[in-house]
């Protein structure tokens, strides 16, 4: 299955996020295979080629859809990162949902405090809460992705977790690692 990972805007946690839902389908999943790539490593040819791979995980990175049109199209599912703010909101559901078939939304850096929730967008947009995946603002995270141990952190946490809020982490990344495991059985 080839899974991309992707935002209309920039600085939504892309990259963070597809690392940490690899390193947390290592956990789940051992015997599953998964490849990650970013859209600079991997050529059209190649991204065809990960089909001996059980999941193909492609960080598309920021852009506009136009732009990344053409990769997106041959995804069997994207993972749309976007951030809790409504003009985000809008530039993606009124601009490009249309666009994919098959997504789910990550709300990155999410603060539950915030009208822009997943109910939110079930009621304004017309999203399936089923396809929305919260994955909240902790500072543990950001640290671990800013000195690029995210693999590490996601590791140490599944065996003990040491906090609250690193539990509710790799609960919403449980959560999308799910999803993606669905998408790929439907």
């Amino acid at each position: 299955m080839k899974i991309a990972f992707w935002s209309v805007d920039s600085r939504c946690g892309t990259t963070c996020n597809m690392l940490a839902v690899a390193a947390i389908f290592s956990l789940l999943y051992p015997k599953t295979r998964v490849v990650v790539k970013n859209s600079r490593e991997a050529k059209e040819k190649e991204v065809r080629k990960q089909e001996d791979a059980d999941f193909f995980f492609l960080d598309c990175g920021a852009g506009s859809y136009e732009k990344k049109c053409r990769i997106l199209r041959e995804m069997d599912l994207v993972i749309v990162n976007l951030k809790q703010e409504e003009e985000h909101l809008n530039r993606f559901f009124l601009e490009n949902k249309h666009l994919l078939s098959n997504f789910y939304v990550v709300l990155a850096n999410y603060y539950r405090q915030s009208v822009y929730d997943p109910r939110y967008l079930e009621q304004v947009y017309r999203m399936c809460s089923e396809k929305c995946v919260v994955i909240s603002n902790n500072s543990e995270f950001e640290q671990a992705c800013s000195r690029r141990r995210i693999r590490r952190f996601i590791q140490a946490e599944y065996r003990q977790t040491k906090s609250l809020r690193n539990e509710r982490l790799l609960s919403e990344l449980t959560q999308l690692a799910h999803g993606i495991l669905r998408s790929g059985q439907a």
